[in-house]
């Protein structure tokens, strides 16, 4: 039966026949959302998450009703059909983090409410929360690969070669096992501005709605605060990027020095993997949209190799692949995929 066709079936045997249905923005992943409208006013979001693509469908409820539990905001979930990956879920509204950053909103209150929910996360979650998977060296280090995978050829018009990939890695590893080993607590990975939605009408650390958390592991409690305020989307005054952290470090009971350190090494895995993905995105998935984002990213990464533990990278970095240029390498896509894709 084609996507579409299971899509109505489903919507039908909920009792949302007779509601007119809009297709939402998609982003980097092959899940997507509808808003069902009902003619009484009622709405609600159709997630789409096709089983073939891997979209760990049966995670996403698994941690919504975790952070629910811990009295945060989660989309309530109405109806799913885990054979062929559909759900109807919450609808938050339009207020995103973002739409209101663009439209002139507070942005100390909304990056405040969004540590305070991770600190609650953090607290009221157990570090030994099941049924998620755990966000490994061996994940860190397959995901940091991409910068070398994607972005050496870029500027370079080839592949790295075994010897150098085995060079950039061994360099990697290093620094990713010097990460302190902090408690591990649930991380949801995606916490951004674009993933959080203001939701007036709760109460402390509820106001944040809080969406696309079925990557979520178990991992370094630095990761989703760096996620947050080192976001390769948009730039965060630093005093409130500093007070952010200071009112996060204050909420939880981790040595700051390990903390710090943890945020440093995090900041060079992360900004690495995206730098590449960005660039996956663009020839792969034919998703260039992503690419404006690359000189922030790229400057982001630059930032993190000044860090003391990043020196053997910075090194590197400096004799072979270039964060920052005045001009990006004229490289065509079609010659990109041929490099990359063949």
């Amino acid at each position: 039966m084609e996507r579409t066709d299971l899509r109505q079936k489903f919507i039908s045997a909920h009792g949302w026949t007779m509601a007119a249905i809009t297709a939402l923005p998609v982003d980097a992943s092959r899940r997507c959302y509808f808003r069902l409208a009902m003619p009484d006013g009622r709405t609600c979001l159709l997630m789409d998450a096709p089983p073939h693509a891997e979209e760990k469908f049966r995670e996403y409820h698994l941690i919504a009703n975790a952070l629910c539990n811990a009295g945060l905001s989660a989309p309530e979930i109405y109806a799913s059909d885990f054979d062929n990956g559909f759900a109807l879920i919450e609808d938050f509204g339009e207020d995103t983090f973002t739409r209101l950053l663009n439209n002139g909103h507070g942005t100390r209150e909304l990056y405040l409410l969004a540590v305070d929910a991770i600190a609650q996360m953090q607290q009221r979650i157990p570090s030994d929360f099941g049924g998620v998977g755990e966000y490994t060296h061996e994940i860190l280090m397959d995901e940091v690969l991409r910068l070398i995978d994607w972005y050496y050829p870029l500027w370079h018009g080839a592949r790295a070669s075994a010897d150098l990939r085995a060079e950039f890695a061994g360099i990697m590893d290093n620094i990713l096992r010097q990460l302190p080993p902090l408690k591990n607590v649930l991380v949801l990975r995606d916490f951004h501005v674009d993933n959080l939605m203001l939701l007036p009408g709760r109460h402390g650390a509820a106001q944040a709605g809080l969406l696309d958390f079925q990557d979520g592991a178990r991992g370094n409690p630095a990761y989703d605060v760096l996620s947050l305020l080192e976001d390769a989307r948009r730039d965060l005054d630093p005093i409130v990027m500093a007070e952010a952290w200071q009112r996060y470090a204050a909420q939880i009971n981790y040595d700051k020095h390990d903390l710090a350190l943890s945020y440093n090494i995090l900041g060079l895995q992360r900004h690495g993997r995206i730098t590449g993905q960005f660039i996956r995105l663009w020839i792969r998935d034919d998703k260039p949209q992503y690419l404006k984002f690359m000189p922030r990213v790229t400057a982001q990464l630059t930032a993190k190799l000044q860090a003391p533990v990043a020196a053997p990278l910075r090194t590197w970095c400096e004799k072979h692949l270039p964060m920052i240029n005045e001009k990006w390498p004229d490289r065509p896509a079609i010659e990109l995929k041929k490099i990359l894709l063949n």
